[in-house]
């Protein structure tokens, strides 16, 4: 029997699959496919509405959306660069260099996040931590408890864990001062 040889076919795809590229060369035509998906749409909003059922009921994998996600995040920065073309005078260049941060961080980010492997088993571990939490424990999902442990739990965790005990309460202490005045 004769072994399959792909490469005279697919040529360059066909060596990434010799070298066992071939699941990080789909992770990335999945993130070019939410990049394509979100400017043909101009919204991120809708491509993952559609995509969370999807993943939901096991059509979609959670590493394939998570590769769409991270180009649909891509694609709504190159919507926000299109829209800062549009501003003509004196706030042109203003525009221009918010939008480009806007791309370059989430461009970044994904670099980081999406594309190198070892990197990206923590935010797809995360997402299915909380989806067995939620399975289990339907108040785990609900908005405000999501949003506090998130972005007042963690970060204050953190802050305790880094600076020490003393310097938390100090900085609290400081925060409350501002918000009351």
């Amino acid at each position: 029997s004769q072994k399959y040889d792909p490469e005279p076919i697919l040529g360059i795809f066909g060596w990434f699959l010799k070298i066992g590229l071939d699941t990080l060369l789909t992770g990335v035509m999945y993130l070019f496919g939410g990049i394509i998906l979100t400017l043909a749409v101009q919204s991120s909003s809708i491509i993952l509405a559609v995509l969370t059922p999807l993943v939901g009921i096991g059509v979609i994998s959670l590493d394939r959306a998570f590769s769409v996600t991270a180009g649909c995040q891509i694609g709504t920065t190159i919507t926000g660069l299109i829209a800062a073309f549009a501003n003509i005078g004196s706030g042109f260049k203003n525009s221009m260099q918010i939008a480009l941060v806007h791309v370059f961080f989430n461009l970044f980010g994904t670099l980081i996040w999406a594309i190198i492997p070892f990197m990206r088993r923590i935010p797809l571990g995360i997402a299915e931590f909380g989806g067995i939490r939620t399975e289990r424990y339907r108040w785990w999902a609900i908005d405000a408890v999501f949003l506090g442990r998130t972005h007042f739990c963690t970060p204050n965790l953190r802050i305790w864990y880094f600076f020490g005990q003393e310097t938390y309460i100090h900085f609290v202490a400081q925060v409350t001062r501002i918000i009351r005045k």
